[in-house]
């Protein structure tokens, strides 16, 4: 309710009205106002239940209607020109700002699978060449609306200038449905061309095991879905060298490692995530990492009990380069290892004094 960008779906429900009022005036050539009234209403009744759902649960907007939609559309305007207020990591780049044009295509295909890639192969091939059950014009209409929910938004999201892989979360939903319609093609076209039961049974098992085989690829990964990269085009191994690593995944880890500390409640802990990821589960003190390095006996360092670093602050150099390269050559207590990857690293300061 608070993402400005589902106002997309106004624009985007506007459209397939649009389309079919067009498609009807082709036909005839004229379009009356009953049929005008069919096509418009279940647009309004839709956008009228989301207007409701935003505002009854949305309390802010029982306070301030105008000042908070004011703040939605200043921040969303803020993003979509100026970005991230802070630099990310894309493409073995550090960048402020806009990462580009290209950020969310090669994002979709580090965060989607093989099974899915294929499965577009094969929807592509049988909405061309008309295969069951893309012979009936209904599902090729459907199949068409779909796509072009997909592509648009990620046309739109493209256009601001901020950028996170998270952002273009809806699509993935209507791409695996046209993957899967893709994979059903196929299953049926198998199905189709022997008439042994026994053989058809092969279309049977070819459903079973793609959908075993996006289960295996899910499951490796639990219960951090985040630290998932596609094996098509490297996997974790690769992931680094491209894209920005970690969302906050197995800092729980470091602060359950921590818990079990002696007086772990009266523990102060210097983290990049002092008030997030981390902090939700540590017991004792989480504070700010320092802006800027002077040393180990510096200010602030010498109140704290452990540092917590994480994965992206190395392809980031925040909040310090000096910094990062000082405890890049300590050997940390602990490490959080997520599929290779050392994601969060805890050093012992009192140990570093010494």
């Amino acid at each position: 309710m608070t993402k400005s960008p589902a106002l997309y779906l106004i624009s985007f429900f506007s459209l397939i009205v649009l389309i079919e009022i067009l498609e009807g005036w082709l036909r005839k050539r004229s379009i009356r106002a009953k049929e005008l009234w069919n096509l418009v209403w279940p647009f309004l009744v839709v956008v009228g239940i989301g207007v409701v759902v935003f505002i009854v649960f949305w309390p802010a907007m029982w306070v301030d209607p105008l000042g908070t939609l004011d703040k939605v559309f200043r921040q969303a305007l803020f993003y979509a020109s100026e970005g991230h207020v802070s630099e990310i990591f894309f493409n073995g780049r550090i960048i402020k700002g806009d990462p580009g044009l290209n950020f969310y295509p090669a994002t979709f295909l580090w965060r989607t699978t093989p099974i899915v890639i294929v499965g577009l192969v094969f929807t592509i091939i049988g909405g061309i060449w008309r295969k069951k059950p893309f012979n009936e014009p209904i599902i090729r209409r459907v199949t068409v609306l779909m796509a072009l929910y997909a592509v648009l938004f990620l046309v739109a999201m493209s256009l601001g200038a901020k950028k996170f892989d998270r952002y273009i979360i809806p699509i993935y939903l209507p791409v695996d449905l046209l993957a899967g319609m893709g994979w059903y093609t196929a299953a049926r076209w198998i199905w189709d061309q022997t008439r042994l039961k026994r053989a058809r049974w092969f279309a049977v098992l070819l459903l079973i095991l793609i959908v075993g085989l996006q289960a295996v690829l899910m499951l490796r990964t639990f219960p951090y879905y985040l630290s998932y990269y596609n094996p098509l085009i490297g996997g974790s191994a690769r992931a680094p060298d491209v894209m920005m690593i970690g969302w906050g995944e197995g800092l729980d880890q470091a602060a359950r490692y921590l818990n079990t500390k002696p007086d772990a409640e009266q523990m102060r802990v210097m983290s990049h995530y002092s008030d997030g990821s981390f902090s939700y589960f540590f017991q004792g003190e989480t504070v700010d990492l320092v802006d800027s390095w002077e040393g180990i006996a510096a200010k602030g360092f010498d109140e704290v009990d452990y540092v917590v670093l994480y994965y992206h602050q190395w392809q980031r150099q925040r909040p310090d380069p000096a910094m990062l390269a000082f405890f890049a050559s300590q050997t940390p207590e602990y490490v959080v290892n997520i599929d290779g990857l050392d994601y969060a690293l805890i050093y012992d300061i009192q140990r570093l004094r010494k």
